[in-house]
């Protein structure tokens, strides 16, 4: 099995500093993300990453305010309704939200 060219050519430019076209980025975001192309992507931008944060990291919380199924329905993400990671919309309210974000402040989380 290999990585697809066209995904090591992009990545490649990544790692060289170059910004990926809008035509590159296309391509990226209709590949399978179970795929082996996905996993080299996923893969090259964790140890961008880690090189960027020179192998540091923060904890940061969110508050799902109000989370819904997305009808964009891109294949990577957890709003997709594709996905149905989100099977209804509920709504937090204000004094839950409030002590959320007093628990996570408490506990020393970045937002």
């Amino acid at each position: 099995m290999k990585v697809e060219a066209r995904v090591k050519d992009v990545v490649s430019k990544v790692y060289d500093g170059e910004i990926p076209t809008a035509t590159d980025i296309r391509h990226l975001l209709k590949i399978e993300p179970h795929s082996l192309e996905a996993g080299f992507i996923l893969s090259a931008a964790d140890n961008l990453n880690r090189i960027a944060s020179q192998n540091q990291a923060e904890v940061h919380a969110q508050i799902g305010i109000n989370c819904a199924p997305c009808s964009r329905n891109c294949s990577f993400c957890a709003f997709a309704a594709r996905n149905k990671v989100f099977q209804d919309c509920p709504e937090l309210g204000f004094e839950t939200a409030l002590h959320m974000a007093r628990k996570s402040q408490t506990n020393a989380h970045n937002f």
